[in-house]
């Protein structure tokens, strides 16, 4: 399992349209901005002292990881802002993976890049 391939080309128009209407109505919960600010926060409450690190790099280079592993010094009460945490709280992300796994699919190239990226 391990190809990835645009949603409509595996799913129906309908099946595609619903799945990408539910995660636009998830994305506008007022629940929703909430759970991802904790997820940024780490499960602190988020500081706001003004002060920014930014750690930039390419899709899948290593930044989220190394600052949960400690390679670079994050104050408590920072908030990273990275869509790996709106994955991380969205039950529609999972549902769309669910589905892409049924499909013997690793995930689909297209469905949530205007989302997440």
């Amino acid at each position: 399992m391990s190809s990835w391939r645009d949603v409509e080309d595996v799913l129906s128009e309908a099946e595609a349209a619903q799945l990408r209407a539910d995660v636009r109505q998830e994305l506008q919960e007022p629940g929703m901005v909430a759970k991802v600010m904790a997820a940024m926060a780490g499960g602190q409450e988020p500081q706001h002292q003004g002060k920014a690190l930014f750690v930039l790099g390419p899709s899948a280079a290593g930044k989220s990881h190394a600052l949960r592993q400690g390679g670079v010094v994050v104050p408590p009460g920072a908030v990273s802002l990275d869509g790996g945490y709106i994955r991380q709280v969205s039950t529609q992300w999972g549902r769309a993976l669910k589905l892409a796994e049924e499909k013997g699919l690793a995930g689909f190239g297209n469905f949530f890049k205007e989302y997440f990226k």
